[in-house]
């Protein structure tokens, strides 16, 4: 993964006209001036880019420094925490007690974390523990960066990318029971500014075992993915998604995202999502809803032409979600229209092992009859995600995602949106909670 910024010189916007005095507050704290602030954040900064984030600001306050950042370097959040709190606390003046971390991912705020600087200089000499840290810390939620703080005009626009080995696959069908393709996926993302951003995806073929495969979509519904091997023959060396996203938060606790453009390999369209997730809390509740217009085989630019095969259709969801606190379990239950124009709801049950392995399973049951969906009566199946950082020598926060379903068919059938809002703010107190005895690492 690589991470593009402007030079670290003259990072911070002006904030008061001070200079390098350094005088004190009401209270006869160290108070900082400007040059003597931007120099420490710049050092902050560019330390924290070295570690892999993406810092948006710093601030100032008092007492405390409060650091902006997202940050895809660490699977879990505690350590890019601990780390985050390191590098502060070596930059630190003497007046500082309170080192805060705002999470932040694709352009919008979480939570903040505030960490006693005592109990973590404490913990790093053996005097104290993280235990200790968790008892002197603070979890709140925030919404958006603090207008006193100082923003890094070198974070925008930022590039990111990176490039992995993918797998399809397609079962179930007698005589061609497993048909599958190895391809490369080049993935990119252009953050223009907070929030905007412009992302997209490549896919190169390595090996398949398609070509002798036949269409055969029986379906008297909209064929919204049984033709699937259209698409995997014609559009093999494909442009699997490009698409335009603000994501915001109107309100504490509250996400929004709007999108436009190709969505997915079949679809492109727009639409958006809302999303209540407390920081505090194990539940969240979202909905989303676009409007799709079915892509072309061959998956560049255009959307289908031919009058037997063109269609756009309106889909959305409502969704709760559950991290139950029993063996690191997690429910979600999802009503609405799916691609097909079919109304019902899904299950997901999934679990989280130690090791960061994801294994899970969903159903969707709709309004259709067995004999309108076809063979299996209904949609099912099981997932497993690997994070890739099992494999590697040094840390890294994505994984990989390996879907078996029994049938391809056309009901109960979602639009397969990256990076859905629950997933983006993932960095919750749940999470840090339960991999808190990272946080020195």
């Amino acid at each position: 993964v690589a991470y593009i910024s402007g030079a670290h010189a003259d990072l911070f916007r002006p904030i008061s006209p001070n200079g390098g005095a350094t005088g004190k507050d009401e209270e006869g704290r160290p108070q900082l001036g400007q040059q003597e602030a931007a120099r420490i954040g710049n050092a902050i900064i560019r330390d924290l880019e070295i570690q892999g984030f993406q810092v948006d600001a710093v601030q100032f306050s008092g007492r405390e420094i409060k650091l902006y950042f997202a940050q895809s370097q660490y699977r879990q959040i505690s350590r890019a925490i601990g780390r985050a709190a390191r590098i502060a606390a070596n930059h630190a003046p003497d007046g500082v007690e309170v080192i805060t971390v705002a999470l932040m991912s694709n352009g919008i705020t979480t939570g903040e974390v505030s960490l006693m600087r005592t109990a973590l200089e404490n913990a790093l000499s053996n005097k104290g523990s993280p235990e200790e840290m968790w008892h002197s810390a603070s979890f709140r939620p925030t919404t958006g960066i603090d207008d006193s703080a100082m923003l890094n005009a070198g974070r925008y626009p930022g590039l990111s990318w990176k490039l992995r080995p993918k797998m399809r696959q397609h079962l179930g069908r007698p005589g061609q029971f497993h048909r599958y393709q190895l391809w490369l996926k080049l993935e990119g993302a252009i953050e223009l500014f907070r929030g905007l951003t412009l992302s997209g995806a490549l896919g190169k073929n390595v090996y398949h075992n398609f070509g002798d495969l036949d269409s055969q979509p029986v379906s008297g519904i909209p064929h919204v993915r049984t033709e699937i091997v259209n698409y995997l023959n014609k559009g093999e060396n494909n442009l699997v998604s490009l698409t335009l996203s603000y994501i915001f938060n109107p309100a504490e606790s509250w996400y929004a995202r709007i999108s436009g453009g190709y969505l997915e390999e079949m679809f492109a369209g727009f639409g958006g999502e809302v999303l209540y997730r407390p920081f505090n809390s194990r539940w969240a509740a979202g909905f989303d809803i676009y409007k799709v217009y079915q892509r072309e085989f061959e998956q560049r630019f255009g959307l289908q032409k031919d009058p037997a095969l063109e269609y756009s259709t309106i889909t959305g969801h409502s969704t709760i979600y559950y991290d139950m606190p029993l063996l690191n379990l997690y429910t979600s239950v999802s009503l609405g229209k799916y691609l097909a124009g079919d109304i019902g709801s899904t299950v997901e049950k999934s679990r989280r092992f130690d090791s960061g392995v994801v294994l899970g399973t969903w159903f969707t049951v709709t309004d259709l009859s067995a004999a309108d969906f076809g063979e299996g009566s209904f949609d099912k199946g099981i997932f497993i995600t690997v994070p890739w950082d099992l494999f590697y020598p040094t840390s890294d926060g994505t994984a990989g995602i390996f879907p078996f379903r029994p049938l391809t068919r056309d009901g109960g059938q979602k639009l397969n949106v990256n990076k859905s809002l629950h997933g983006i703010t993932g960095n919750n107190y749940g999470l840090i909670e339960r991999d808190w005895e990272r946080v020195l690492e």
